[in-house]
């Protein structure tokens, strides 16, 4: 792939800056990253556990599957975390006791509202069957949402790994001065943006040097991901001041 570059750093159809590099999420270097790295934010698992959600998460990149597929392809070989169990057994309590709460979880089925609040309106307490069946909904929905956290967290540790090898790679080869490429974090600018990642592009205006780390509220880190979940990307990029030197 080709990506160009303007003067201002942006991707552009100029010929301002061109690098011609490959992005190859199942190179050697990725594989061998994701060997060692990948699940190292994930908790509560086993060595077994792990090595197959390495697998896994590997075969999933090399074949091109997004963050969802990946996630599908793991759940059968997770589970709940100390903390979702007891999520799981406080939904059964609340559904036992009648409990308004019960409708204000957020992983519970939706399907059921009604018979919830058909209960809560009588004050009848649901059927045994029926707490069995929502609160096996509950679980698995749990289970679900911790492979997506796990399926999205280290896909995209995978990927900004290879983004990094990749321009070392450019960088090797002689296609491009590894003095001139600097990294760029970005942050999603929502209601969803955590305090520690939001003011982490304001710590580094100027961005940093290819192999050098950025600035956090938690120290420094080499790049994404801060935390699960973490929509954070680092975009490499041409130093203005290496555009007009040259």
């Amino acid at each position: 792939e080709e990506v160009m570059y303007d003067a201002l750093g942006g991707v552009a159809a100029s010929d301002a800056f061109s690098v011609d590099v490959a992005f190859n999420p199942g190179s050697p270097q990725v594989s061998q990253f994701i060997q060692n790295y990948v699940l190292g934010q994930v908790q509560q698992i086993t060595d077994q556990q792990r090595a197959l959600l390495t697998s896994k998460v590997q075969s999933g990149l090399q074949q091109g599957q997004n963050p969802i597929a990946v996630a599908r392809d793991i759940k059968p070989y997770i589970g709940l975390t100390d903390n979702q169990a007891g999520a799981v057994d406080n939904f059964r309590a609340l559904l036992e006791s009648n409990d308004p709460d019960s409708l204000t979880r957020e992983l519970r089925d939706h399907r059921y509202a009604q018979s919830i609040s058909q209960a809560l309106n009588s004050g009848t307490t649901l059927d045994a069957d029926a707490i069995d069946t929502m609160v096996a909904r509950y679980a698995d929905r749990s289970l679900t949402s911790r492979a997506q956290t796990i399926g999205r967290t280290e896909a995209m540790n995978a990927l900004h790994q290879s983004q990094n090898f990749l321009w070392q790679q450019a960088a090797d080869s002689g296609k491009v001065m590894s003095s001139d490429l600097y990294r760029y974090w970005h942050v999603g600018h929502d209601e969803r943006t955590c305090p520690i990642c939001k003011p982490i592009p304001g710590m580094n205006p100027d961005g940093v040097a290819l192999n050098a780390q950025f600035q956090t509220p938690v120290g420094p880190v080499d790049g994404p991901t801060m935390h699960p979940n973490c929509r954070c990307v680092v975009f490499t990029r041409p130093h203005i001041a290496s555009l007009y030197n040259t």
